[in-house]
């Protein structure tokens, strides 16, 4: 079915962030495999279930809908989602281990005006690159904000790195 995978996604993606509410503190990487092995709707290979740490394994997946939150991120992750002040720059992205890529932008947007393509690689906000970051969804929280705020974004675009007002 076209919608299981996403479905699956989110209940992965839901038990792993469940895990690491405050109260409850980080999970152990062996938990989060006993997560993958329940709720991953692939059989995983032995070879990427063996990583050493949760990123490795969540990366090695290739699945953006698939990922590990510190409590801190699941819970900057939850003020977000209520936060109707806070607006994007007009683009929908996909997390990669390189940063954002963009898969879609929004005509009008100020991503557009900017000359943001589909395609490009966000790789820093402010100057704040992924690394610096954290994590790429603490990278996209950098570029949200209220209506009328301003940021610079870095796009790697063809090898070549790009400031966008």
């Amino acid at each position: 079915m076209k919608f299981q995978r996403p479905m699956r996604a989110a209940a992965l993606l839901l038990a792993l962030t469940l895990t690491l509410s405050p109260a409850a503190g980080a999970i152990s990487v062996e938990q989060a495999r006993e997560i993958l092995r329940e709720y991953y709707i692939d059989e995983i290979p032995k070879e990427i279930l063996a990583l050493p740490t949760i990123d490795e394994i969540t990366n090695a997946l290739g699945d953006p809908y698939t990922y590990y939150m510190t409590a801190q991120q699941f819970e900057d992750f939850q003020k977000n989602l209520g936060d109707s002040d806070v607006v994007g720059i007009g683009v929908m992205v996909e997390s990669t281990a390189d940063g954002l890529k963009v898969t879609s932008v929004a005509p009008d947007s100020p991503a557009s005006q900017a000359g943001l393509k589909i395609g490009d690689l966000i790789v820093a906000a402010d100057g704040v690159t992924v690394e610096e970051a954290g994590s790429t969804e603490a990278l996209a929280t950098l570029i949200r904000g209220e209506a009328g705020t301003r940021v610079t974004i870095t796009v790697e675009r063809d090898g070549a790195r790009t400031e966008l007002d």
